[in-house]
């Protein structure tokens, strides 16, 4: 199951370093290197569970579309409803994750930094990848293929 966001990580990784060289040049102090460190560290622990719950939640989907109330096709505007579907399942998920205090507790740490650059962008938390399925569930009844949804 390929997750597309992981080809914008090389880009994350140039922009950080061109911030690095900017903030350098203009003596301006965009990075810390603990605070780097705590966000790259969390980032990495993201991606080792997003690995393990990715397959879970895969068989969960397989279920849940075996109850679907529509069958949508996994053709171009199959795929144009799918990314509208899911900027607005994330829109909600995102905004409760500010909303209610358990979701809260486990988005709090992607606002915990006090610099505002690439590296805070890629502090996600650890237990994220488990909140998310409390909102994704109803693509898979809505009739989007479960490889559609983990992609």
């Amino acid at each position: 199951m390929l997750d597309l966001t992981i080809y914008a990580v090389p880009f994350f990784f140039i922009f950080i370093a061109l911030e690095i060289l900017i903030g350098n040049w203009n003596k301006n102090q965009f990075y810390s290197k603990s605070d780097t460190i705590a966000s790259l560290s969390l980032f990495a622990g993201n991606i080792l569970v997003i690995l393990v719950t990715k397959s879970l939640f895969f068989l969960f989907y397989v279920q849940l579309y075996e109850y679907r109330i529509f069958t949508i096709s996994t053709n171009l505007w199959g795929w144009v409803a799918h990314f509208i579907a899911i900027d607005f399942v994330f829109y909600w998920f995102h905004r409760a994750s500010h909303r209610v205090r358990f979701l809260w507790a486990s988005h709090v740490n992607h606002h915990s930094s006090k610099y505002l650059n690439f590296s805070t962008a890629l502090r996600q938390s650890w237990t994220g990848p488990f909140m998310r399925p409390l909102f994704y569930w109803v693509l898979p009844i809505l009739g989007f293929n479960p490889m559609m949804i983990l992609t």
